[in-house]
């Protein structure tokens, strides 16, 4: 119970110091995925972050474009950005592809059991085998 009587929240919100001193100046969080213990952040400025549990920086990836959505898949991240573009980024070798899926942002990436990357953009749904 709360201090009001009511049940406990089934969310809580994390505040770790480290984000707002990570990010630039004019710059925000645009997209989110998670694996093991690990947070990957996308952001306005077409920043990739990778943070432990804590909150700690492990590293960062810089492109262009603002990163729209974000998929971690064991090692592997996959996100997608505004320009269209889905990227696979092994963390610890860099980047493995950068595939044009679409002239259109990508707005949802998701992968299947068996290993198919699925898309979406505004308007479309595409299916492609990972990498």
């Amino acid at each position: 119970m709360t201090t009001t009587g009511g049940p406990e929240p089934i969310f809580k919100v994390i505040r770790w110091p480290s984000v707002p001193e990570i990010l630039e100046d004019s710059e925000f969080l645009t997209a989110f995925g998670s694996c093991l213990h690990y947070v990957v952040l996308g952001t306005t400025k077409g920043a990739l972050l990778l943070l432990d549990v804590d909150g700690n920086l492990i590293f960062r990836y810089e492109q262009k474009a603002v990163i729209t959505s974000i998929l971690v898949h064991g090692w592997i991240i996959y996100f997608g950005d505004a320009d269209g573009n889905i990227v696979s980024l092994d963390w610890f070798k860099g980047v493995k592809e950068i595939y044009q899926a679409s002239p259109d942002a990508i707005t949802f990436i998701s992968m299947s059991e068996n290993g198919l990357i699925y898309f979406t953009t505004a308007d479309k749904v595409f299916q492609r085998r990972s990498v």
